[in-house]
């Protein structure tokens, strides 16, 4: 439980105070990495690592999202049986998911030029 609290940086005043800024953010870097400090990955390098991997993981679970809508539109589209509001409803789950789609693309590749701007500084 104490990981957990270190690593979601939940009282790093208390924690690390008393041993300086680098020593705690040298802490968190080896919590949450093991490559940090020797060079490997440290700074702003980890923080750029950090985005990607939290980017990488909500683009996942989007782009399942988007999966399901669509298949939850395609099925609805083909079991509307005539009924014109179940085909409505069908086209708009695929077309909102389609947006939601490009929409986190485009916040992955936003993410991605940050973290290769921030890492190369």
């Amino acid at each position: 439980m104490i990981n957990l609290v270190t690593m979601f940086g939940l009282g790093i005043d208390k924690v690390y105070a008393a041993s300086g800024a680098r020593d705690a953010f040298n802490k968190y870097c080896s919590v949450l990495h093991g490559g940090c400090g020797s060079g490997s990955i440290g700074g702003k390098k980890f923080l750029a690592w950090l985005a990607n991997n939290v980017g990488d993981f909500f683009g996942f679970l989007v782009a399942g999202g988007a999966v399901i809508a669509i298949i939850y539109g395609a099925i609805s589209i083909g079991a509307s049986g005539g009924d014109d509001t179940r085909r409505e409803n069908g086209k708009k789950a695929i077309i909102y998911a389609l947006i939601g789609l490009i929409l986190a693309i485009a916040a992955e590749a936003i993410i991605s030029f940050i973290s290769n701007f921030v890492g190369s500084i």
